[in-house]
């Protein structure tokens, strides 16, 4: 699995977990789409509420019908990218998202969960929120000051999960 950072999206897990959800949602990409406007407004339409229920159902029951190890990291996560695009985001959600990031592991780094529940603390429906860390691709133009290139004169950015490897400094040479 990839990974180039500890905030939220920036990882492949994520990402895998917002296609996932984006197929369930029928809608274009969460995470880059390509008409963030209609992309919202499909959101708004029911669609947003209507996955909430069904992965909140998903786990009561403990269904296995659903295409996630984690539903209560797909639950903040949908959460998060609905911020992201400004969607409507029901109360219970947003109450469900703020207990599981402060009482759940949900596989998530520290930062990931302090940018979202920052991001709840003044999020309004309507108004896109940014709550992601970098993209690979910005991260990649910007990388940390101690990667060095290799022979080849290349940047890996998408690396490992640190924490199999002594944690970030390890890595990237960064503190926490």
């Amino acid at each position: 699995m990839g990974f180039w950072g500890t905030g939220v999206f920036q990882s492949d897990r994520d990402l895998d977990f917002l296609d996932n959800l984006a197929a369930a949602l029928k809608v274009d990409n969460l995470y880059y789409p390509e008409k963030p406007d209609e992309v919202r407004a499909q959101l708004n339409d029911g669609r947003l509420q209507a996955e909430f229920e069904k992965l909140r159902e998903a786990e009561r029951t403990k269904t296995k019908t659903v295409h996630f190890e984690g539903i209560k990291t797909a639950i903040v996560l949908l959460g998060a990218a609905a911020m992201e695009l400004g969607a409507n985001l029901g109360e219970e959600h947003k109450a469900y998202m703020s207990i599981a990031l402060r009482t759940h592991l949900l596989g998530m780094y520290d930062q990931a969960k302090r940018d979202i529940l920052k991001g709840l603390e003044d999020y309004q429906n309507g108004k896109p929120r940014e709550v992601a860390g970098k993209g690979l691709d910005e991260t990649m133009c910007n990388p940390p000051p101690n990667l060095k290139p290799n022979s080849m004169g290349f940047i890996g950015m998408n690396v490992p999960d640190p924490s199999f490897f002594g944690g970030l400094e390890t890595i990237l040479g960064e503190k926490k």
